[in-house]
């Protein structure tokens, strides 16, 4: 389980780090994969190693590969602690993730709790502010609601004061969901809306703004409208989302962020538009060979032709 943003302080300093990201962004986990192997192999020392373990285990928690994130995690605390407790942290952190979704909720815990200790120990407010938004996301799959937004919101402030607006960015998505577990639907969308801002002005995961960020944050925008209701205006903010890479001419990019429309679209009943929306994602997907979005959307055009009640093209 992981926030749209996944803050990581340390990765983000690594040269390869900006690839990565994007890789991720644009669902090419192959690639990912392959980068994040090779900074592993090509570490000079822990901390690099470790930063390279810990995108391997992101990577192939993308992929699907529980277990070889598991293990990939759990190299990352043993390379982490010939570093020192911050990078240690970061590890813990990334393991706590890997638990979580594997429903180990006592391991998870436990690496969370290491990471929190380890956070206060080095005097790192970074470090703590990302060990909190990890421990919220175990609270909020644990049904502990309003500890989950306690936690959040202790996030956000920290990251401000640090002026890490992509950490910021980061745990005010994790506040929104907190924020609509508890039916505080005003404060969920006001801290998506804040996502939103801090990426329209130009702050990215890596120190710059990007296509993809803002993207993914209208997204976010658009699905909180949806939980609250309103699928006219989350429809058009998904549909600016598609919109954003029109004149770029990426056709991934726009293949997923429709593949995004889509499915804000099922989630308001929509599932004629859909239906639509996901043919045009599919031609974008075969335009450029992307197998994994082709077979994602190809589920939602099945389930569009249940709705609509054309079994037969179904």
């Amino acid at each position: 389980m992981s926030t749209l943003f996944d803050f990581d302080g340390d990765l983000k300093l690594a040269a390869w780090s900006g690839d990565f990201a994007k890789h991720l962004a644009r669902e090419e986990i192959e690639p990912a994969l392959q980068l994040a192997r090779k900074a592993v192999d090509q570490a000079h020392d822990a901390w690099g190693k470790t930063a390279g373990l810990r995108a391997l285990a992101r990577a192939q928690l993308h992929a699907g590969e529980l277990l070889k994130a598991k293990e990939a995690a759990k190299e990352a605390v043993e390379v982490a602690g010939k570093a020192n407790a911050e990078t240690l942290a970061a590890a813990q952190r990334t393991a706590g993730k890997v638990y979580m979704a594997l429903f180990q909720a006592e391991d998870a815990m436990a690496a969370v709790d290491q990471s929190v200790a380890l956070a206060g120990q080095c005097g790192s407010k970074t470090a703590l502010a990302a060990a909190w938004m990890t421990h919220s996301q175990l609270c909020l799959a644990r049904d502990k609601k309003q500890e989950a937004a306690k936690l959040a919101r202790q996030a956000v402030a920290l990251f401000k004061e640090c002026n890490e607006q992509a950490g910021e960015a980061a745990a005010l998505e994790m506040l929104s969901l907190s924020c609509l577990a508890t039916r505080k639907g005003s404060d969920a969308l006001r801290a998506a809306n804040e996502v939103l801002s801090i990426y329209q002005g130009g702050a990215g995961s890596n120190g710059s703004g990007s296509l993809e960020e803002e993207a993914r944050a209208l997204l976010l925008v658009a699905k909180t409208k949806q939980a609250l209701g309103d699928s006219e205006e989350a429809q058009g903010l998904a549909q600016k989302a598609v919109e954003l890479f029109e004149n770029s001419r990426d056709r991934q990019m726009q293949g997923i962020a429709l593949k995004q429309l889509a499915s804000v679209c099922f989630a308001g009943g929509d599932n004629v538009d859909a239906w639509q929306y996901s043919k045009e994602a599919l031609e974008f997907f075969r335009e450029v060979g992307h197998k994994r979005g082709e077979a994602e959307v190809l589920c939602q055009i099945v389930n569009a032709h249940t709705e609509i009640g054309t079994f037969e093209q179904a």
